[in-house]
């Protein structure tokens, strides 16, 4: 599956001038609130009108 990603991925990343390190380990958790300190800050702030009134409407 990894080959498949790196097929879609890399040359729209090289497009960017960006490369997937040979070292690179997927990371795990997300989807239990494990996350980076910099992923973590930016959902903070995109979820802080959700957080202050969670009935908001749109």
């Amino acid at each position: 599956m990894r080959s498949q990603w790196e097929s879609a991925v890399a040359p729209v990343l090289s497009d960017a001038g960006l490369v997937v390190s040979e070292n690179a380990e997927p990371a795990y958790g997300g989807r239990f609130g494990r996350h980076p300190a910099a992923l973590a800050e930016l959902l903070e702030g995109m979820q802080l009108v959700y957080n202050i009134d969670p009935s908001a409407k749109w």
